[in-house]
């Protein structure tokens, strides 16, 4: 009897150890591959390109991946997407939770190139699939206690402009805790910074159940303005060559049907604002400093109001031109269909007096130069 347990302990242990190294087998040397060949064949079949991949690591035990060193190219060659490593920690405990739960996932060194085309197209939505789902199923219960994107880079070109533009923010960092497909959402902080050492900072709380949502509170400094207005494409008559901004507000967005957001800054600076007419070397304006205080956006009312608008120590040089009309009235003249700038005055030279010299008006008493230069 002793020797037929024993006999029967040995076979049972050997099928488990021989499991246990099939496991193994599998885990450690054939998932890596499997991976690797899926994702290549199904990046070629799906959109036609061929996607690179570094070190592929799967540990079973630990239930961790690791990829390194992904690279999917854009129609130019140009890499789309690519991160040097991501890496992801899955718990056995989700089968008790009744959810898909990660212990940590990090995303190092991404990057993501978004391009408008010349034809208007948009790269980013080369990547869409037709939707195979249906699009009123619940979400999946996923549970992420933790999520880190570090050192990332944004690029974005526009080349459907006169002349292309192109930004780049680096680094950008991204954390999540604690984040539920459930209404209780979780934290996030991000920050992003420019090759002009603009920053962004961000933080609040996300949510995708029962509609998406987010509140927090976000913060811009240095904002290059004259380089903020060429991305938003927003065309002025005159040109505003330098100035920053800096703000800092909350915010409340819900994206139903319709759409209600709230933002409220309670203040926002404007420092080194120079403007002049297009073409021409010379600042017609200058603003030190201008505050506005207690500006609300509000969705969908469709409304902004500002509490009180301060400026300190503008300047304006303002001279008559020779058909008698003020240069300034050139920051409100559009440029030409062809491109061509405004003819620029003469500064010197009968019929052209500048204004803090002789400014007359009719029956009036010539304008003392600090007037003339407009020094409030």
């Amino acid at each position: 009897m002793g020797n037929l347990l024993k006999s029967r302990l040995f076979r049972v242990a050997a099928v488990v150890l021989l499991l246990a190294g099939l496991y193994t087998l599998l885990g450690f040397y054939a998932a890596p591959r499997i991976v690797r060949s899926q994702a290549i064949d199904f990046v070629r079949e799906k959109y036609g390109r061929e996607l690179t991949l570094g070190e592929i690591r799967i540990n079973p035990f630990k239930l961790q991946a690791e990829i390194k060193d992904l690279s999917l190219p854009d129609t130019d060659g140009k890499p789309m997407f690519a991160f040097r490593r991501f890496f992801v920690d899955f718990e056995l405990s989700s089968l008790w939770r009744r959810a898909y739960f990660f212990k940590d996932v990090q995303l190092d060194a991404p990057l993501a190139r978004a391009v408008i085309r010349l034809d208007g197209s948009v790269n980013l939505a080369d990547l869409a699939l037709p939707d195979e789902a249906d699009s009123d199923e619940p979400l999946p219960a996923i549970w992420i206690q933790r999520f880190a994107l570090g050192e990332g880079t944004l690029q974005f070109a526009d080349l459907t402009r006169r002349v292309p533009l192109e930004r780049q923010f680096t680094p950008v960092n991204f954390k999540l805790d604690n984040f539920k497909t459930t209404p209780e959402g979780g934290a996030f902080g991000l920050t992003a910074k420019t090759q002009n050492a603009e920053l962004l900072e961000w933080r609040g709380k996300f949510a995708l159940e029962p509609q998406v949502s987010s509140s927090g509170e976000l913060a811009v400094t240095s904002l290059n303005v004259p380089g903020a207005l060429e991305v938003a494409g927003v065309e002025l008559p005159f040109v505003i060559p330098q100035g920053e901004m800096n703000l800092r507000g909350s915010y409340d967005v819900v994206l139903n049907e319709p759409m209600r957001l709230a933002v409220h800054l309670p203040q926002m600076q404007l420092n080194g604002l120079t403007v002049r007419a297009r073409g021409l070397e010379q600042d017609y304006v200058t603003l030190p400093a201008i505050v506005i205080n207690d500006t609300k956006i509000a969705m969908p009312a469709n409304t902004v109001s500002f509490g009180t608008i301060a400026a300190e120590g503008v300047k304006a040089d303002i001279w008559t031109m020779p058909d008698g009309t003020l240069n300034i009235d050139q920051l409100f003249v559009e440029a030409p269909a062809d491109g061509a700038p405004p003819r620029p005055p003469r500064r010197h030279g009968a019929g052209t007096p500048r204004l803090q010299a002789a400014w007359t008006r009719a029956g009036c008493e010539p304008v003392s130069a600090a007037r003339c230069c407009g020094e409030l």
